[in-house]
C-alpha cells in the first residue's frame, strides 16, 4: 500500500482564467508513444494505471458514510502494533466541511452505479475526520477484510490555528478543499495514483527530489499544478493527497 502527497507548484508564469485544451490524440495518431519522455495512454491503459485492485462495493449498491462525532477513534487504530496516527490532533468536521465533503459525495454519486446514503455512528463504509497527521489528507483503500479503517478518509485540521492547514476550508471554486475531498473519494472507492511520482524523493542521491514517472493519458488538460507524493513503508498507512508545501 503506498502513500502520495500532492505539492503545487507553478508551471508558467502567465496567469490563465482557465485552462488550454491540450489533446494528444493528433500526436499517437501520428505514431508516436511518446511526449515530454513519458509514454501515451490510451483509456484501458489508463484505467489499468489507477485501479488499486481493490472496490468499494458497499452493501446491496449502498456505500454508507459518516463524520466522526465521537473524540477518539475505535477498532483497530487504537492497536498499538497497527502504527496508526490518525488520532493525532482528531477533531469533528464542521457544517463547512460536512457539506463540502457532501458535495463531493454527489459528484461520485452522479458517476458510479453505486449509492451513497449518509449514516450515524461509526459502522459506516466511509468515516470522515480531521487530524494533524496527514499535511493535506489522505484515505485508506478499501479491503475485503472488513478492517474498519478501511475507506476513512482524513484531512488536516484546517480550524488549527498553530499546526493546521488552512486550504482544506477553501471552498471556493477549484478550491483545495474541494479537490481534496474529491480526490481522497476516488481513494476510498479503490482508485489508485496513475503512477510513480513520489513528493521528496531523491532515488538517486542528489539532493534534488526525482522528477515526475507518471505516464500522460491522451486526452488531458494543462493546469497550474505539478504532482508529488510522499512515500511510506507498506503495510497500515495511507493513500495520501495534497500537501501544499509541508515536509513528509
Amino acid at each position: 500500500m503506498s502513500v502520495g502527497k500532492y505539492q503545487a507548484v507553478r508551471v508558467s508564469s502567465v496567469t490563465e482564467d482557465k485552462p488550454n485544451d491540450f489533446n494528444l490524440d493528433q500526436v499517437y495518431d501520428l505514431g508516436f508513444r511518446f511526449f515530454g519522455g513519458k509514454p501515451i495512454l490510451d483509456q484501458p491503459a489508463v484505467m489499468d494505471k489507477i485501479d488499486s485492485g481493490t472496490m468499494l462495493s458497499g452493501t446491496n449498491g449502498v456505500i454508507t458514510y459518516t463524520f466522526l462525532d465521537k473524540s477518539h477513534l475505535t477498532g483497530l487504530y487504537n492497536n498499538p502494533t497497527a502504527g496508526f496516527e490518525a488520532a493525532f490532533g482528531l477533531s469533528s468536521y464542521t457544517p463547512a466541511q460536512q457539506a463540502a465533503a457532501r458535495a463531493a459525495i454527489h459528484l461520485w454519486d452522479d458517476l458510479i452505479p453505486q449509492t451513497f446514503v449518509e449514516s450515524k455512528g461509526m459502522g459506516a463504509d466511509i468515516v470522515f475526520a480531521n487530524s494533524l497527521d496527514p499535511a493535506q489528507a489522505y484515505a485508506y483503500y478499501p479491503g475485503s477484510r472488513g478492517w474498519k479503517f478501511q475507506s476513512d478518509v482524513f484531512t488536516n485540521d484546517p480550524n488549527n490555528v498553530q499546526a493546521g492547514n488552512w486550504t482544506n476550508n477553501w471552498f471556493t471554486n477549484l478550491g483545495y478543499g474541494n479537490t481534496t475531498l474529491v480526490h481522497e473519494l476516488g481513494h476510498t472507492l479503490g482508485l489508485s495514483h496513475p503512477g510513480a511520482y513520489n513528493f521528496g524523493q531523491d532515488s538517486d542521491g542528489d539532493g534534488v527530489p526525482d522528477d515526475l514517472t507518471m505516464p500522460i493519458s491522451r486526452s488531458m488538460r494543462r493546469t497550474a499544478t505539478n504532482i508529488r507524493s510522499c512515500p511510506i513503508s507498506a503495510g497500515t498507512r495511507p493513500v495520501h493527497v495534497w500537501s501544499t508545501g509541508q515536509a513528509c
